[in-house]
């Protein structure tokens, strides 16, 4: 799928600030723009060179190469890359920089869980994915999916997970907190 890059920024948070998340989205309409062919190749050769990685829609994380560019409009040259982007409800993916490490903690429950996205501290191995939620407020992305062995307890549906991701993330924001790396997302 065609990927074209919306915008970019580099973190501010303490620790971090070598790290820069992109977005993208897969409507040339959207997509960020160069005044010329020129600058916008010129940016492509530095793309190329980064190790931007995204969530892959085939699993495990894939880094994005092969930029190109394309005139929008006169005088609008954008640019964008192949992969398997994993669409958000607003058809825009975040990606990021950072480069996977290793994971530091295993996170074991019956219950479906959610993990967030490009990090690498927590994961759940013993679980499947059934898809991939969106904070509304700060666009960090959460996979979700129940345990391989017991699935689900109850008539609950992936969809109804979903919301209670959803709800999670919301309550974080009112309470002014951080999201966690990892939720039980359980009964």
């Amino acid at each position: 799928m065609k990927g074209y890059m919306t915008r970019w920024k580099k973190r501010e948070e303490p620790g971090q600030t070598h790290i820069m998340d992109y977005w993208f989205d897969h409507r040339i309409e959207k997509a960020a723009y160069w005044r010329t062919k020129e600058e916008a190749e010129a940016d492509c050769v530095l793309f190329n060179n980064l190790p931007i990685s995204i969530p892959s829609s085939q699993g495990g994380i894939h880094v994005c190469k092969g930029w190109q560019v394309e005139e929008r409009a006169l005088g609008e040259y954008v640019v964008f890359c192949e992969a398997p982007f994993i669409l958000t409800k607003t058809g825009e993916a975040e990606v990021s920089q950072k480069t996977p490490t290793g994971y530091k903690t295993t996170m074991d429950s019956f219950n479906p869980v959610a993990i967030r996205l490009l990090q690498h501290e927590v994961h759940a191995p013993d679980h499947t994915n059934w898809g991939t939620v969106t904070c509304d407020s700060c666009f960090e992305q959460f996979a979700f999916g129940p345990n391989r062995i017991y699935g689900v307890r109850g008539i609950k549906t992936a969809d109804d997970y979903a919301k209670i991701l959803e709800a999670i993330l919301s309550n974080d924001h009112k309470r002014g907190q951080d999201h966690q790396n990892a939720y039980d997302l359980g009964e």
